[in-house]
């Protein structure tokens, strides 16, 4: 469970898990804390620490592909500080957001993106993928997987000829940035809500998608929308994703749905076992 479902309020994940034996992911939305880490680390629940958790002190947005130097080494420093974050806490693996080719404000995250300047995609692509392969020699050393999570393109931030400034937001983005990265311990999370949304922005098969990335798919993040924004709504039996489901067992699931009652949750977590576990 995400805690986007509790308004990441931490001390409402944390009663949920011990009363309702659920794991949590740690999300970017708990704001700065004072010894946040050490509080994470003692905490005695199953937990994943995951993107910009735990918030500095000083607010900046994780961009791995930042063209300012400023920004990739803060952005690297964090996910090496997630990777042993996990490893201590015994999480499966820590994720990070895909990289950007512009720096975005913090107000602009999960809205409209305001780009200035002209991109550089192909350079994007290149500080990301040096960025990632950074991190990738710390996943190795902690053997904790390092897994990027598919950027959502809302329509207003398609850009010309929906070349988007998000990157591995497509399938065939993200196909060929693990190709190109082909590190053992680098994965892709897969945010099916991303990728609804993203599909009908860019106009690609949600079907198709799925084949082609399913070879980098260690985690999955399970939410729905309406294909327009991603309001992470929660799951039902007509869920997209539903039908691919067996063929992700051994695969770490969150659900990311937002402020959710305890006995949605529950519902939701009871329906994704079910079809995972069913022969």
């Amino acid at each position: 469970m995400s805690t986007t479902a509790f308004e990441s309020d931490v001390s409402k994940a944390v009663k949920a898990a011990r009363d309702y034996d659920l794991a949590i992911e740690f999300g970017s939305g708990i704001p700065y804390q004072p010894e946040m880490a050490e509080w994470y680390e003692n905490l005695d629940i199953p937990r994943v620490p995951h993107n910009y958790f735990p918030a500095p002190r000083n607010p900046f947005v994780l961009n791995l592909a930042s063209q300012s130097e400023e920004v990739r080494t803060r952005s690297i420093n964090h996910c090496l500080q997630g990777l042993r974050l996990a490893k201590r806490s015994g999480a499966p693996f820590y994720a990070a957001h895909a990289g950007f080719c512009v720096d975005p404000k913090p107000s602009e995250l999960g809205g409209a993106i305001e780009v200035e300047t002209e991109y550089d995609k192909e350079m994007g692509y290149n500080i990301f993928r040096e960025s990632v392969l950074q991190v990738a020699q710390e996943a190795e050393r902690v053997e904790v997987p390092f897994l990027i999570e598919n950027n959502v393109v809302l329509p207003e931030n398609a850009g010309r000829q929906k070349n988007t400034p998000l990157l591995c937001s497509t399938p065939s983005e993200i196909y060929s940035f693990m190709r190109g990265v082909d590190h053992p311990r680098v994965g892709l999370l897969l945010d099916t809500g991303h990728l609804k949304v993203s599909a009908r922005t860019l106009g690609f098969s949600l079907e198709e998608a799925v084949g082609e990335i399913r070879p980098y798919i260690q985690g999955i993040h399970h939410s729905d929308n309406d294909g327009r924004s991603d309001s992470n709504q929660g799951i039902t039996e007509s869920y997209w994703f539903l039908p691919f489901m067996e063929e992700f067992q051994g695969v770490s699931h969150v659900l990311e749905v937002a402020d959710q009652s305890i006995d949605s949750i529950l519902q939701q977590v009871k329906l994704i076992t079910r079809v995972l576990t069913d022969k």
